[in-house]
């Protein structure tokens, strides 16, 4: 008898470490990232968006987030939208990207039907303007992210800034931060010793 209660409790436990590993608490905010720049383009256009991605060089980005919200005027927009794995099929490998212990460059790109707008990212000494700047991603590991808001303002306005004079000219700006929301991943060493906190009070009571 006493083999089999042994037993008993091994398995209660197995599952009581999933339940607090895969659970926890809600998720918290975790982090924020500022999104704040203009970008202009000598061209005249009516809907473009803003998308959340890492960046692996001038026109290419990975794991593009928020790609699918098309926007139509009248502008400004307020946006306040969130993603996860169930909504966005980029967000697994964003995520792999936070929280891998290693910080890539980072930004918010313009996004239309056909896909990115190329050279969003110029510096300021190519074109003379202000512009989106990529900067290095918040650095996550040791959490798990479940999922990403968006709280920002997209306003278009055409001819806008029209540098050259000739009124082809559009200034796209964004302003406002995403926001990180997850939990701590307990480390091995504080849930063993949870795990055998509970196998001894259950051994306690089955005496």
């Amino acid at each position: 008898m006493r083999a089999q209660r042994v037993l008993s409790v091994s398995l209660v436990c197995v599952l009581i470490v999933g339940t607090v590993t895969a659970y926890g608490d809600d998720p918290q905010l975790l982090a924020t990232w500022d999104a704040t720049g203009i970008l202009g383009s000598p061209e005249i256009y009516d809907s473009r968006w803003p998308v959340f991605a890492f960046l692996r060089g001038v026109d290419e980005i990975t794991a593009p987030l928020f790609e699918d919200l098309a926007l139509s005027g009248p502008f400004p927009q307020m946006l306040d939208d969130t993603v996860s794995s169930a909504s966005d099929t980029d967000f697994d490998e964003f995520v792999s990207l936070l929280t891998d212990g290693i910080s890539f460059p980072i930004a918010t790109a313009q996004w239309s039907d056909s896909g990115l707008i190329g050279g969003g990212w110029a510096s300021e000494e190519q074109l003379g303007l202000q512009f989106v700047v990529p900067q290095l991603g918040p650095d996550l590991v040791g959490y798990e992210v479940e999922s990403i808001r968006q709280i920002l303002t997209v306003d278009i306005d055409s001819p806008g800034s029209d540098p050259y004079g000739d009124g082809v000219w559009t200034d796209w700006s964004v302003a406002g931060h995403y926001e990180f929301y997850g939990s701590l991943v307990p480390e091995p060493s504080t849930v063993l010793p949870l795990a055998l906190g509970f196998a001894g009070l259950l051994l306690g009571r089955g005496h």
